[in-house]
């Protein structure tokens, strides 16, 4: 049996929202969006799709991702704080 306590390590408080109330359209935690991009970008689009579906949608969709990832600003070139 899970604690409370246990789950909180793995899931932030909007990734419990989500779970709770799967029909929510809640705003998604800045650090939530951090971490699902890191994720993401390590796994790829079908591996982290997967995990979506697993964990019953309580990280955001690839396309959230995409939308925040729309609003940095970059210049061209190689970007070595990036890299």
């Amino acid at each position: 049996m899970f604690s409370t306590k246990s789950v909180r390590k793995v899931f932030r408080d909007d990734q419990l929202n989500r779970l709770e109330n799967p029909n929510s359209r809640g705003h998604w935690d800045d650090l939530t969006i951090k971490n699902s991009i890191q994720d993401f970008t390590k796994m790829g689009y079908t591996s982290y799709e997967h995990m979506r579906k697993r964990l019953e949608n309580a990280i955001p969709c690839v396309e959230t991702l995409r939308w925040h990832l729309r609003k940095i600003d970059f210049n061209p070139g190689i970007l070595y704080d990036v890299l």
